[in-house]
């Protein structure tokens, strides 16, 4: 019997086509749980929204959960979706990415559907039906998806169910960064599709995270989907819960850099702790950034801190005008690329054009790793660009703070951005000043289009 479960299973795999990588506990995920003790209130409020034995923040059957970029989305969104897929609530779950099958929108309602497949008996039996007679239908728009892989198996599950006791009262989907997906329409597609159909889709509830984009703001402004949608915003959450948080996270990251590095029991002292949370201005994203730049491998904390802080508090002296969110965090990106670079090259002309070569080569690979529309592995990184063999190796570790490496002897793991905020500074001339690192889309796609073209002019064969 278990065989032939396994067998179908295995079918509905090959019919629907779902993006495993966009699972909750996917490998290739970069992101991270909330560490202990923070988020407790944001975590409680989602908790509340989905139990039926809580007393429930809203019935409505979706939560908005909504912010700035290095808020800390992602990682509620997956410290909640680990919760509810061990106490068996976790019916699917999409986490977007902007590389591959992540941010394809016509990917995200099938692999849910297929998800549910797995944790409801019922809805696989109508959903194999439907797919026998309409077997193309992986395939079609993001609206007819949702109409025939969730909304009729789940209505026919439902209705197959003989009590109420038979059938889960609520089921989670949690769909992360919605953001991140690839969709030029005025309105999401994703939401246009569920305003739809949000009164055919119990047992479900979906929590959807993104930044406030205008095309999804306006999704969530369509009467049934406002009529419908719990919207939870972060920079409601009080001040003082964040920073408490901020401050107990840097506090658990600076223990385990002391004890790590062996340093003496009074670092970091009081006044730079204080400082260092004053700079993450509220943003996640800085805390752990900072933490991550703070211990690289090889590399002396103490003064890694000292030099952090100076920087960041001349980024604040120096703020002038700017209301950017991301000022004080631009500063960090700026120190890290800095710090990637050699100190103690010549002052000599020869010096000064190895340095500059340096900075160009850096500047070359970074923007391929963040223009590419797949992830890229070190070594096809090299070959891409024509490295010598092991350069992207050589050099990206010195940027452990915002990017993610295979080990040395893998040669197939492709690198990861730790966040899509490094991305959006690279590019962008108001928040990257530094022309030396400062990456200019048109000229790094034409780049790549030329190093691909030729690739292919000297590779490719009649008839392979």
């Amino acid at each position: 019997m278990l065989h032939v479960q396994y067998l179908r299973i295995l079918a509905l795999h090959g019919r629907l086509r779902p993006v495993i990588e966009a699972n909750f506990y996917s490998g290739s995920s970069v992101h991270v749980q909330c560490h202990g003790n923070t988020r407790k209130e944001v975590l409680a409020t989602l908790c509340s929204w989905l139990r039926p034995e809580h007393p429930p923040v809203s019935d409505q059957p979706i939560l908005w959960l909504h912010a700035l970029a290095g808020s800390g989305k992602s990682t509620i969104a997956l410290t909640i979706a680990n919760g509810w897929d061990k106490d068996g609530l976790l019916g699917a779950s999409f986490f977007c990415a902007r590389d591959g099958d992540r941010s394809n929108i016509n990917c995200i309602f099938r692999t849910i559907a297929y998800r549910l497949t797995l944790h409801l008996p019922t809805f696989r039996e109508h959903l194999t039906k439907i797919l026998e007679t309409d077997p193309d239908v992986y395939s079609s728009t993001p609206t007819r998806q949702l109409e025939k892989l969730i909304v009729e198996p789940l209505e026919a599950a439902r209705a197959d169910a003989k009590s109420e006791a038979t059938f889960p009262a609520r089921v989670a989907i949690v769909i992360d960064a919605l953001d991140e997906c690839k969709d030029d329409a005025a309105v999401s597609t994703i939401l246009k599709s569920l305003a739809l159909y949000i009164g055919r889709l119990s047992p479900l509830k979906f929590l959807i995270t993104s930044r406030p984009e205008e095309n999804i703001a306006r999704g969530f402004l369509q009467q049934s989907l406002d009529e419908n949608t719990y919207k939870l915003a972060l920079n409601k959450v009080p001040e003082e819960l964040t920073r408490r948080d901020i401050s107990v996270f840097l506090r658990s990251r600076l223990d385990e850099i002391r004890v790590n590095f062996a340093l003496d029991t009074s670092w970091p002292a009081p006044q730079q702790l204080e400082n260092l949370i004053n700079l993450s201005e509220l943003l996640f994203i800085f805390a752990s950034l900072a933490a991550r730049y703070i211990e690289s491998i090889g590399r002396d904390p103490e003064r890694r801190l000292a030099s952090l802080l100076d920087a960041g508090n001349e980024a604040t002296a120096n703020r002038g005008t700017s209301t950017s969110p991301f000022h004080i965090l631009d500063s960090l990106y700026v120190q890290v690329l800095q710090n990637a670079m050699p100190k103690n090259a010549p002052l000599d002309d020869a010096g000064r054009k190895d340095e500059a070569a340096l900075r160009a080569q850096l500047k070359l690979i970074l923007g391929t790793i963040v223009l590419a529309e797949q992830r890229l592995s070190p070594t096809t990184l090299d070959a891409l660009l024509d490295l010598s063999a092991g350069t992207a190796k050589r050099v990206l570790p010195v940027l452990s703070a915002i990017l993610t490496m295979p080990d040395r002897q893998d040669h197939t793991t492709p690198i990861s951005i730790i966040h899509l905020s490094f991305p959006n500074f690279l590019v962008d001339p108001t928040r990257c000043t530094d022309q030396s690192f400062l990456v200019r889309p048109r000229i790094q796609h034409s780049h790549i289009a030329f190093r691909c073209l030729r690739i292919m002019n000297l590779a490719l064969k009649y008839n392979i």
